[in-house]
């Protein structure tokens, strides 16, 4: 169109073919220096990294606010709704059923919304700043110009910053829920398939129950009977194999049991471990020993935390150092030790999660225990009323199953075999009684 642009302090005229070479070389400097600038950028924000020092905003971080100093602080009626989130999540509940608590209750989101969806719920519960601790860089800008920013999935260096701020969740509660959330998780990704299920928190047996003879879920089913000429309804749990014959087409011969039969079995199985308490400890206690470390493993691990301590205390020196003309020398060995810490770390954390399961072990069979002294005491009776009360179905405590039971796993002639969180494996027969 013949239209040029003239720019008076370059004294360049775009209609002028000298000045597409001069166009050529500013356009060149100013990536050049916009290059320089985001690297000098970034080298700023990893020294601070390697120091121990994050930014975290708090403007839509749920929990915390800033103080005067810019050290974070708890917000302690946010932190509430945290804590809460996390015991129902322990408590059997999934995302989706909590964020319908959340609204149905009044709760405002980080932003001030009254919608709650179950990806902001997720995020919270996989969200390690809770127990006081900042992973950073989760996320690089992988091009200077455009500034678009990727997940870092290994190519830049990322730093732990443990104790970093107050924590609202401890570490015990957070390694709970991360255990819990891959268990719901590999639900869905068993490596044949046979298993695959969602995450259903309708019924404490869901998720729970397999079929001893075909391997898949026992699922609820609602069926109907006759007694005396007259139709009736009643729950059972069933294979799933024979619940979907056209979807899984596999000859399984496993009958239904009664959910009444689950439940009346299950509380007297309670009365049992309570009376049998002594060898309750001893069953577990021997499991516990078999998961946890051996004396030589826990030294070890002791060392590994202190060679891992001293690198930290290494690396911090060298940063303070690395302003000066030997930065680069500095830059090398720092990040030779990067490399050395990491070769420890995953040697820790691998002792640590073996630890860590004889802990959660433990901490099962406590909450198994305070459950068994919280039954009823029947001692007291005479032999009378002992009668009375054993012709008396005790109530089922929904509660109780979901926090000790890990898996049951049912027979065709009705043996049911549960394994709880602490180790033990009891059986007992479902048989339904008339």
């Amino acid at each position: 169109m013949g239209i040029g642009i003239y720019f008076e302090k370059e004294n360049i005229d775009t209609l002028d073919t000298k000045s597409e070479l001069f166009l050529t070389i500013l356009s060149s400097m100013a990536q050049e220096e916009s290059r320089s600038i985001s690297l000098n950028t970034k080298w700023s924000i990893m020294k601070r990294f390697q120091r121990g020092n994050a930014h975290i905003p708090t403007t839509y971080f749920l929990g915390y606010d800033t103080d005067e100093n810019g050290n974070l602080v708890i917000n302690e009626e946010e932190a509430a709704v945290i804590r809460r989130i996390y015991s129902e999540c322990l408590a059997g509940k999934g995302a989706a059923l909590i964020a319908k608590g959340l609204m149905k209750d009044g709760i405002l989101t980080a932003r001030g919304n009254k919608k709650w969806t179950p990806d902001a719920v997720y995020k919270i519960l996989t969200n390690e700043k809770f127990t006081g601790s900042a992973l950073t860089n989760k996320t690089i800008t992988i091009d200077y110009l455009s500034h678009k920013r990727i997940r870092n999935d290994g190519r830049e260096q990322q730093y732990f910053i443990k104790e970093h701020h107050p924590a609202i969740i401890s570490e015990e509660d957070w390694n709970a829920v991360q255990q819990e959330l891959k268990r719901r998780n590999d639900m869905l990704r068993n490596p044949d398939g046979k298993y695959a299920q969602n995450y259903s928190n309708r019924s404490c047996f869901s998720n729970i129950l397999y079929c001893a003879e075909c391997g898949h879920p026992i699922v609820r089913r609602r069926m109907s009977s006759q007694k005396n000429g007259e139709k009736y309804l009643f729950t059972a749990w069933h294979c799933r194999t024979k619940t979907h014959p056209q979807k899984y087409k596999e000859d399984c011969k496993a009958r239904y049991v009664w959910e009444s039969a689950l439940e009346s079995e299950f509380m007297t199985l309670l009365r049992d471990l309570k009376a049998g308490k002594a060898e309750l400890l001893q069953d577990a206690q021997q499991v516990i020993d078999e998961h946890d470390l051996s004396p030589t493993e826990k030294e070890r691990q002791l060392n590994l935390a202190t060679q891992i301590k001293q690198i930290n205390e290494q690396i911090q020196k060298l940063t303070e150092q690395s302003n000066s003309s030997l930065a680069n020398i500095y830059e090398a060995s720092i990040n030779h030790l990067y490399y050395e810490q990491e070769l420890l770390q995953a040697e820790y954390d691998e002792l640590d999660e073996r630890r860590q399961t004889s802990k959660d072990m433990e901490r099962h069979l406590e909450t198994l225990l305070s459950y068994l002294d919280s039954l009823d005491e029947r001692e007291s009776f005479d032999e009378q009323e002992s009668l009375e009360q054993e012709q008396e179905e005790p109530a089922f405590q929904e509660e109780i199953f979901r926090q000790v039971v890990q898996k049951g796993i049912i027979n065709k002639d009705l043996k049911v075999t549960l394994e709880f969180k602490c180790g033990i494996t009891r059986s007992f027969i479902a048989n339904r009684k008339k």
